[in-house]
């Protein structure tokens, strides 16, 4: 047995490493809750994909879903409002939710020992900038 492996390895079953227990949980139960708020499925989910260029830094949502309809949810996971980060990591949300409308922006409250998943649905995507249905509309009409 290798003594240099900690107990705070923040592992899933496939070896995927995360950066805290609630995005682990959210890694295992995120599929199943976006699918019932969007009442689609999720296709792929994708853990830190990418990052944004927001108004006072980068932002990097900490998980991707995309619907079998082809729209984007960004999630961004957090334990508690009371870590020390979260209202810079909320404002960023926020302003990624106001500069790229075309996605949905959703933030996670990890569960407590009374509640569940607590979702917050950030901004309403924009439907005439989103180039996603723009492009189905187009192949749709061609036909």
């Amino acid at each position: 047995m290798n003594k240099h492996i900690t107990a705070r390895a923040l592992l899933d079953f496939a070896g995927r490493e995360y950066r805290s227990r609630a995005e682990r949980r959210w890694a295992s139960e995120g599929q199943i809750l976006i699918a019932e708020l969007f009442h689609t499925p999720v296709e792929v989910t994708l853990y830190e994909p990418m990052s944004f260029s927001v108004p006072g830094g980068r932002y990097t949502p900490d998980f991707l879903h995309i619907l079998s309809t082809g729209e984007q949810v960004f999630v961004e996971i957090k334990g508690s409002r009371r870590q020390t980060n979260y209202r810079d990591a909320r404002s960023k949300l926020r302003a990624a939710a106001e500069v790229y409308p075309y996605f949905h922006w959703v933030e996670a409250l990890a569960p407590s020992r009374n509640t569940g998943w607590k979702l917050e649905q950030i901004g309403q995507p924009s439907q005439t900038d989103n180039p996603l249905r723009n492009a189905k509309k187009a192949t749709k009409s061609d036909e």
